[in-house]
């Protein structure tokens, strides 16, 4: 596939990419959030900047994964590729 394909298809697909990576980064971090409401009976700012950037790490992966994938299969990809990188994650840190 050359690089202009690509390209094109990214920027056509940006919209879907950005609303399925929203729709993603709100559903992983849905339940983290509410962990954390329910423990302490508030949103932190550091919260909001973590769902603000698992959206944008979503929109991403998704945007990359549609240029060879239909977008509901880039969704799922997404969720898998998170979850091998928290674990590396966890890991590393040990």
């Amino acid at each position: 596939m050359a690089i202009e394909t690509v390209a094109m298809t990214v920027l056509s697909n940006g919209t879907t990419a950005i609303g399925a990576g929203i729709a993603a980064g709100l559903l992983r971090n849905i339940a983290g959030w509410l962990e954390n409401a329910c423990k302490d009976n508030k949103i932190d700012k550091y919260e909001i900047t973590q769902l603000v950037g698992t959206c944008i790490q979503y929109i991403c992966y998704i945007g990359l994964l549609m240029t060879g994938l239909p977008v509901e299969q880039a969704v799922v990809a997404s969720f898998g590729l998170d979850a091998i990188k928290s674990s590396l994650n966890k890991i590393k840190t040990g």
